[in-house]
């Protein structure tokens, strides 16, 4: 039903406009009066209503913010890919003692971003103060390879190596790779599944994809590129907004905080300045992006941009006070309004709508599409981190 809430929320005039603002500005929007409790499905539909180039990239204050959206946004893109852009060590040279998950999930997220593949980014603000490799040297480095190239396998190995990749017995996590006579197994840290690379003489006569529990092979490949875990002397002056597309929807979220979490960020590591981006710099680069300013009560940023308060009604929960409930639902059934309640199971949901219409609410139990009715309200299934929210929608 995520989709079909998003078709709704799409109708909701607000989002039109909003979409209508950022689509004609060419730098950043304002957007305000947006709660924690809508602001999830309202991007949601902003993004679908722009039709933006993917990934939605979200900077927030702080991994605890990433945490609450994530949860949100994962009801309305449950089969999105969602990364974040963890910050690096600042300390170079740590070859030894780097986390790979973190380098893999750092990789994943700045090419999904440079090659507009779908998904959310989530950065926040300590990660995106910190200078990055130039975007064009994200693939120029790259080690690619395909079946029917000419290349030795010691000379591929050689260069894994060189690139940061344990050598093993066994390739059992990212960044390892492992030789057995003619094969090569490598797991790319900017890839899903591990992979295995079959010479004949000294030729790669096949690319194919393995799991890693059964060592079978899941599928051939035309093509793989290898991210490097370390380049040598690369130089990293670029700023994460520089890897923005104008298409792109890049959302700054509650900006006063996450300005000012940036320059506590910078006062905190200021021995590694040459590796930060200062406040200055982020909001004038900030400045020249085709980004969305999203907050509750406003910010002192960026007073020339345009401007929208956005009139979106959010419901708090009833914490089971059923008499409350029932008094405003009629309210609204009376003025011809369709409530749309979400329960967190589909017991729950069916029960309440069996209670409501018991007492003579016109209210009813829906499990698939259409989720708005013709007249009354639906009580439907779905998970959001508050419990029970109400959307009072009001079509343009």
């Amino acid at each position: 039903m995520a989709n079909e809430l998003t078709n709704l929320l799409l109708q909701e005039k607000n989002v039109q406009e909003a979409g209508e603002l950022w689509k004609k500005a060419t730098g950043p929007v304002n957007l305000t009066g947006l709660t924690a409790s809508v602001k999830a499905g309202f991007l949601c539909a902003l993004q679908e209503e722009t039709r933006a180039a993917a990934p939605l990239v979200v900077l927030t204050v702080n991994r605890e913010a990433i945490r609450g959206l994530r949860r949100e946004l994962a009801y309305f893109y449950p089969d999105l890919a969602m990364r974040e852009l963890y910050p690096a060590s600042l300390i170079h040279g740590q070859v030894d003692t780097r986390n790979e998950q973190v380098l893999a999930e750092r990789a994943a997220a700045l090419e999904m971003i440079y090659k507009k593949e779908p998904g959310i980014i989530f950065v926040t603000a300590e990660a995106a103060i910190q200078k990055l490799p130039q975007p064009e040297s994200l693939v120029r480095e790259n080690i690619k390879l395909a079946p029917n190239q000419e290349i030795e396998q010691a000379q591929v190995v050689e260069k894994l190596v060189k690139a940061g990749y344990e050598r093993t017995e066994q390739v059992d996590t990212l960044g390892q790779l492992a030789v057995r006579g003619d094969i090569l197994d490598v797991f790319p840290i900017n890839g899903k599944d591990p992979v295995r690379i079959e010479w004949f003489d000294n030729t790669i006569d096949v690319v194919k994809r393995f799991d890693l529990d059964t060592q079978r092979s899941t599928g051939t490949l035309k093509q793989v590129s290898i991210m490097p875990l370390a380049v040598e002397a690369q130089v990293e002056d670029a700023s994460l907004f520089q890897y923005m597309a104008p298409d792109q929807l890049v959302v700054i979220d509650e900006p006063a905080g996450f300005f000012e979490e940036c320059k506590k960020s910078y006062g905190d590591n200021r021995e590694f300045a040459d590796q930060l981006l200062d406040q200055e710099t982020m909001l004038r680069q900030a400045g020249e992006t085709h980004c969305i300013m999203v907050s509750d009560l406003g910010h002192p940023y960026f007073a020339e941009a345009p401007r929208l308060h956005v009139q979106v009604r959010a419901m708090a929960p009833y914490n089971k006070n059923t008499d409350l409930l029932q008094k405003d639902l009629k309210g609204w059934l009376d003025k011809g309004l369709h409530p749309l309640i979400m329960m967190g199971t589909a017991d729950k949901a069916a029960g309440l709508a069996e209670s409501l219409k018991g007492n003579g609410l016109k209210m009813e139990y829906r499990n698939k599409p259409p989720l708005l009715p013709q007249e009354g309200g639906v009580v439907f299934t779905g998970s959001r981190t508050n419990g029970v929210y109400f959307f009072v929608l009001e079509q343009a």
